[in-house]
């Protein structure tokens, strides 16, 4: 009983200190290693990112120091943090073949792909969200990958990184999947301008632009839109351009984000602090889809993990104060998903809508009194643009609920989330019957409606799960109207 008793204590702890220990990986005949972080809440099937560290870094410095672990809990991915082998000064890297690295001949491209599926199957992750990023010599492994393992890496996202001349001339991926990628114009290590005389050291490669426009030629994307994005720390000496290509023939996309002045840094850690490269990659990554969803207009609820009622009376026998608890609420309008409104529309709810933005969520039993709905109303200055112009998205933040119990709104890669801080978003006066209905209205524009069902009857323990979140509950027929009388 006591061996049993402590296989179970030594198994736990294994499984909760995986973060934050090396796991060994056999590959190639070398014991490899990475780290994990799985979050405490992640959906089944969740999406799965590898981010590889710098020539002379380790993984721990990658999950440590880069935010990839506090935005996997907020956002609800697996990330995980491979290890480089030691060259022959000790120094880990990739195998990207370095001109002072040609007596080695590590498979990374081998290791990674591998890796990757076994997280997969151990994991349940989705191999169609599986993804790779990567900081410098991590970066030049992106755009290795990006030519060698596209089928088991969907998107990549290079950060501060080129292409060596030899892989440059040899690149031939199998399928041509989405990038994007990060340059500073100042780096003094990662030349924008090339360094195919090899002055320093690292071997012959190619200019940044010219990389791009390789990029651009193999995905297919003849078009391109342009944005200078704004200087928002004036004090780091810098500025961000993006330049978005993308084809009216298919969904691929090439994200570049010129960093004027940009050093060879992490943009968001250090140097440029305009954007945050974390979070750009993974809104990135976040934003793919295979086909663009039709629109609808009414949406189902497919997750509420805390969709519920909570009992505010001071006995738990006085039914009548409850008020609407959200944590974590995904829609869907349909097998294909819910379209967010095109930039600068009616519907576009930062201040460059065409209505000059915001939002507003009501939330009313169905056929209740309209005096009893709330409203919520989101402002336009927290609501960002996320995603392209072919496939739009915006996402509301208010970590701190200053204005209001909703934290977080994202409408993206066709579902709609709405989370909240716990506080109370609805009270009632009286048990609730019937339906409780809730609209997201966008600018004056767009609006998305769905329905919560009332518990009946109400579980033993009535001081939670009065409303019930169904998961793939089908789609009302309508909105729920706010009285009897309304049409």
């Amino acid at each position: 009983m006591f061996l049993t008793v402590l296989s179970v204590l030594v198994a736990l702890f294994t499984a909760t200190n995986a973060g934050a220990q090396n796991l060994t990986f056999p590959h190639d005949g070398l014991d490899r290693q990475y780290r994990i972080h799985i979050p405490d809440q992640v959906a089944d099937t969740a999406a799965l990112v590898l981010a590889l560290h710098g020539y002379s870094g380790n993984n721990r410095d990658m999950m440590n120091n880069y935010g990839w672990m506090e935005l996997a809990d907020e956002r609800g991915f697996v990330v995980a943090f491979p290890n480089g082998t030691q060259d022959q000064w000790n120094n880990r890297f990739w195998d990207v073949d370095y001109d002072f690295h040609q007596g080695l001949d590590i498979d990374d491209d081998g290791f990674l792909a591998s890796l990757a599926v076994h997280l997969q199957q151990l994991h349940g992750l989705d191999p169609d969200r599986t993804f790779v990023t990567g900081f410098s010599n991590g970066a030049e492994m992106c755009f290795q990958l990006a030519c060698r393992e596209s089928e088991t890496f969907v998107a990549f996202a290079p950060i501060i990184g080129m292409m060596m001349d030899t892989l440059f001339t040899n690149c031939d991926p199998a399928v041509a999947r989405p990038i994007l990628s990060v340059n500073g114009t100042e780096d003094d290590v990662t030349l924008f301008e090339g360094d195919m005389n090899n002055t320093g050291g690292w071997g012959a490669y190619r200019s940044i632009p010219e990389t791009m426009a390789f990029w651009a030629n193999i995905l297919g994307t003849t078009s391109f839109e342009r944005t200078y994005l704004p200087d928002t720390d004036p004090n780091d000496g810098s500025t961000v351009r993006l330049d978005v290509y993308s084809s009216l023939q298919h969904d691929r996309e090439l994200w570049y984000y010129l960093v004027f002045g940009g050093d060879h840094d992490w943009p968001g850690k250090w140097g440029n602090m305009d954007i945050d490269a974390t979070l750009e990659v993974w809104n990135f990554f976040d934003s793919l889809s295979e086909e663009p969803p039709p629109r609808v207009d009414q949406i189902a609820l497919i997750r509420a993990s805390r969709f519920t009622m909570k009992d505010d009376a001071v006995s738990p026998i006085d039914l009548r104060k409850r008020r609407l608890s959200f944590r974590s609420a995904a829609y869907r309008g349909s097998a294909s998903g819910v379209v967010a409104p095109a930039f600068g529309t009616d519907g576009d709810p930062t201040s460059a809508g065409a209505s000059g933005g915001g939002a507003t969520l009501t939330i009313h039993q169905a056929g209740g009194n309209p005096e009893d709905a709330v409203e919520l109303d989101l402002a336009a200055s927290r609501w960002q643009r996320r995603g392209s112009a072919t496939k739009p998205g915006y996402s509301y933040k208010d970590s701190n609920s200053i204005d209001g119990p909703i934290s977080k709104v994202s409408l993206r890669n066709g579902t709609l989330t709405i989370s909240g801080k716990g506080a109370g978003l609805y009270t009632l006066e009286d048990a609730p019957q019937g339906e409780l209905a809730l609209r997201l209205r966008l600018g004056t524009g767009d609006a998305f409606c769905t329905a919560a069902e009332a518990k009946d009857p109400p579980s033993k323990n009535d001081s939670t799960a009065r409303f019930i979140g169904v998961k793939n509950s089908p789609l009302p027929n309508a909105c729920p109207p706010l009285n009897s009388e309304e049409p």
